[in-house]
């Protein structure tokens, strides 16, 4: 019998804002003004890292709050690597997670 991991509000709910808050970092340093200097990296591209790192930590956390997570994940790999057999919740990974 195998029973799926219910959704933890939460951090689901820290997911969300953390990817709105990386999207909206991203939107608005479309309007930080490059300068005309000789300078390779301009001043967009700290704003646009942080954005892109907040988008993904949230992405890895909405991910952890649904589906259970890197725990369940390796829990199988070790009985793969012990016994010779997966998980049964992990059986059909992803598609089931």
């Amino acid at each position: 019998m195998t029973t799926r991991s219910s959704i933890h509000p939460g951090e689901f709910l820290i997911s969300l804002a953390l990817i709105a808050l990386g999207s909206f970092v991203v939107y608005d340093t479309q309007s930080i003004a490059e300068s005309q200097n000789a300078a390779q990296i301009g001043p967009r591209l700290f704003p646009y890292i942080i954005g892109a790192g907040l988008t993904i930590c949230g992405g890895v956390l909405g991910w952890e709050a649904v589906s259970g997570g890197w725990p369940k994940i390796l829990s199988s790999l070790k009985s793969l690597l012990e016994t010779g057999e997966p998980l049964v919740e992990t059986k059909d990974w992803p598609r089931n997670l």
